[in-house]
């Protein structure tokens, strides 16, 4: 009797404690943003086809925002590669990849039409961790909906994206495997360099 009283007790006290430090659901947050950005999508949609500098500025105003561009970075290469690089080599590295990524994924939107996206609700058991996943589907006319699935990290009292798969792809991953044999070879400073003459052809 006395262990199931103490158990009782101790089932209360984690209650509590789990809902004390229960944090904010980041949908609202990507609802919003993904709201933000299809409305810039439909006002220009005559131009995106032929400016893709005006999809790159909606990206970097409303999107980058709310990534977590150091760590998704960081993610791309190994552990000793990144550790093994001055921070200055590492900012280097951060800047080219965010610009390859934004360039990357911007280039989908040039032919937007007139697509929405879904997002699914949280449990309210997911709200106890700074780590989650948020899962999504882009809805089209006419076509099969395509998961979008999003990696979140909760930090500094926000939410952040550190990854996301289209499809059942990771962009992280996929990334990573196309640097793998690059940054052996080159390091950090000469993958970096690649990057660079790529974002910025002559």
């Amino acid at each position: 009797m006395k262990r199931q009283i103490i158990t009782f007790f101790s089932l209360i006290f984690l209650t509590m404690f789990a809902f004390a430090y229960a944090v904010p659901s980041p949908v609202p947050m990507l609802e919003n943003t993904a709201n933000q950005l299809i409305n810039q999508l439909q006002k220009n949609k005559n131009q995106l086809k032929t400016n893709p500098k005006l999809i790159y500025s909606f990206v970097k105003t409303i999107v980058l925002p709310h990534i977590d561009e150091q760590q998704m970075a960081r993610s791309v290469v190994t552990k000793t590669t990144w550790t093994n690089s001055t921070t200055a080599q590492q900012q280097q590295f951060v800047n080219q990849f965010r610009d390859l990524v934004i360039r990357t994924y911007s280039s989908a939107f040039a032919n937007y039409t007139s697509e929405t996206v879904k997002f699914r609700p949280l449990r309210p058991v997911q709200l106890h961790q700074n780590y989650l996943t948020v899962s999504s589907v882009i809805l089209r006319s006419g076509a099969p909906s395509i998961p979008v699935t999003y990696s979140m990290n909760y930090k500094n009292g926000q939410w952040f994206v550190v990854d996301f798969s289209v499809d059942g792809v990771s962009m992280v991953n996929s990334f990573k495997s196309q640097f793998a044999s690059l940054e052996s070879n080159k390091g950090l400073a000469g993958l970096t360099a690649i990057l660079q003459k790529h974002n910025n052809p002559k």
